[in-house]
């Protein structure tokens, strides 16, 4: 919910549609059990559920044609085999969506011309001074 109202707070300019299947309402917006109950196309979504459902978001995800997601959540192959093999679990099932991954484990992307807070970061540049993607949170930076 934290993160939500981190979203919510540089005034997105797109449609948002908040999924849970507990909720019915989460900060004024309505609320779906899943994406695929979302009447709208969806350019994006960005998924902060625990590591164990990410697989199930994301097989939603590509059902409703979805063709860019956002994995906040950690905890895939930085922590072992268990999670090696979920990661590859999520990469065949977006290779076969033609679905392209920011994630797992990252930042996120912050976009400042429609004030797309994509991220958990609580601060924004202003418009046009920066974008900004983030890969995984432990992945190395290249040389030079």
């Amino acid at each position: 919910m934290l993160w939500f109202q981190i979203f919510l707070n540089f005034r997105f300019e797109g449609g948002i549609f908040p999924i849970n299947p507990k909720a019915t309402e989460i900060l004024g917006f309505k609320c779906y059990p899943n994406v695929t109950q979302v009447k709208d196309e969806i350019d994006l979504s960005i998924i902060c559920v625990p590591p164990k459902t990410v697989r199930k978001v994301i097989q939603e995800s590509a059902d409703k044609g979805i063709k860019a997601v956002i994995i906040i959540t950690s905890g895939f192959g930085e922590l072992g085999e268990e999670g090696k093999q979920l990661q590859n679990d999520i990469t065949k099932i977006a290779k076969n969506a033609d679905m392209r991954i920011l994630g797992p484990n990252c930042l996120g992307l912050m976009r400042t011309a429609n004030k797309l807070n994509a991220s958990f970061a609580g601060n924004f540049p202003k418009k046009d001074q920066l974008d900004l993607f983030h890969k995984a949170a432990r992945s190395p930076l290249p040389k030079g």
